[in-house]
Formats: structure tokens, C-alpha cells, sequence
């Protein structure tokens, strides 16, 4: 009788962890799938960077909208930049963004679909481009880019390389916590940077809220 139910436990553990690591696999997955893609889109960075390539940086909308992560809806959109011809992803690099607080070193792609989420921190399109007057908006997943955006303070400081090679400075003033009634304004009086991502940090679903941090360009 012993026998039976020393079986059973040991059933019931292997079904269990197996129900565990079934549960694990589309997690790796999606951050696997960042890391190599982000390594990537460094390769094709620095490919551009050697050969000078630059995309254009066109003249951004001054509306201002309700921030949305995925679907990112503006009424005037900037003229895309074309894709260089070396980079086969869903939209075209914008450059590249170093924040040493969060130990983050990613490449920006151009939009906040999720096919370009997935890929790393994206332009909300309609805002300006960073360094232009106004506010420019970076957005990420924050499971995964942006998973550390709560370790900003005030003060430390943002770079955001174009694909030009000029690298602009921003110094962080400000997070908070905003909801979906909120408003981000894209007219500023100085060249403004915020990054967003969805809040709480690591909910692994889409949400209402949206954690933000605003910086100025020195």
C-alpha cells in the first residue's frame, strides 16, 4: 500500500513541475527573444555607425495625446524615415539610448507596436525626435527594457545617441504614476525626453497605468 502512494506523490511532483516549466516557456521565450534581438540590432548599429549611415529625421507633430503603449494613436504623423537597407526589422532604428542607473544600453526602433516592442524601447510616433523642441517619447515593455525605470532618481542623467553619431544628455526631473485619463503634452518650451512603460512594473499584462520619468536635454 505504501508503495502505491509513494507513486502517487511522485506523480503528482512531476506533473507539477512540469506544469511549472510549461508555464516558465513563453516567459523565456519573450526574453530570450528580446536579448537576441536587441544583440542584433547592435550589429546592425554599429554596421551603420561604420558606414555613416544615417536615417532622416523628419519634423515632428505639437498634438498632444493619451498616452497608449501598444496602439500609440496620433491625428499628424511625422514622415517615416526610410529603412536602411541593412536592417530587416518591422520598423527602421532610431538610435540608441544608455541609461547607466538601469544598466540599459538598447537600440530604439521608430513606433510602440508590439511587433516593435518586442525588439526594445520604440518612439511614440507623433512626438518630436529626441533633441528637437518638444517632448519626445521613448515607451517599453516593462518586463523587459524597461523593468528597471523605477531606479531612476532625480538627477541621473539619460543619453540618446542618433543615427547621425551625436549623442544628446538629458537629466532626469521627475517620474510618476499617470492613468489612462492623463495626458502627455508634446509642446514643451526646452527639448524634453519621457520614458514610459506600463505600471505595475513586471505585471506581465497590459494595464491602465503607466509609470513615466521626464528629463531635459543639458
Amino acid at each position: 500500500m505504501i508503495l502505491p502512494i509513494r507513486r502517487h506523490y511522485r506523480l503528482t511532483g512531476l506533473l507539477c513541475l512540469i506544469t511549472g516549466l510549461a508555464l516558465m516557456v513563453p516567459f523565456i521565450s519573450h526574453n530570450v527573444t528580446f536579448r537576441w534581438e536587441q544583440y542584433r540590432l547592435r550589429q546592425a548599429w554599429q554596421k551603420m555607425q561604420a558606414n555613416g549611415a544615417s536615417t532622416p529625421v523628419p519634423q515632428a507633430s505639437s498634438t498632444s495625446l493619451t498616452e497608449q503603449t501598444t496602439t500609440a494613436s496620433v491625428t499628424a504623423h511625422p514622415v517615416k524615415p526610410k529603412r536602411p537597407a541593412l536592417i530587416s526589422y518591422p520598423a527602421p532604428i532610431l538610435g540608441k539610448l544608455d541609461i547607466p542607473r538601469m544598466g540599459l544600453d538598447d537600440i530604439i526602433l521608430e513606433g510602440t507596436s508590439l511587433a516593435v516592442l518586442r525588439y526594445g524601447p520604440g518612439h511614440l510616433q507623433g512626438s518630436p525626435y529626441p533633441g528637437q523642441a518638444g517632448n519626445s517619447v521613448i515607451v517599453a515593455h516593462d518586463d523587459l527594457a524597461f523593468h528597471t525605470l523605477g531606479r531612476l532618481e532625480t538627477g541621473d542623467l539619460l543619453y540618446v545617441t542618433t543615427t547621425k553619431g551625436k549623442t544628446l544628455t538629458f537629466k532626469v526631473e521627475n517620474s510618476k504614476i499617470i492613468g489612462p485619463q492623463d495626458v502627455i503634452a508634446l509642446n514643451t518650451s526646452v527639448p524634453t525626453l519621457t520614458l514610459s512603460t506600463c505600471y505595475p512594473f513586471n505585471a506581465y499584462k497590459d494595464t491602465p497605468y503607466r509609470y513615466i520619468v521626464t528629463a531635459r536635454l543639458i
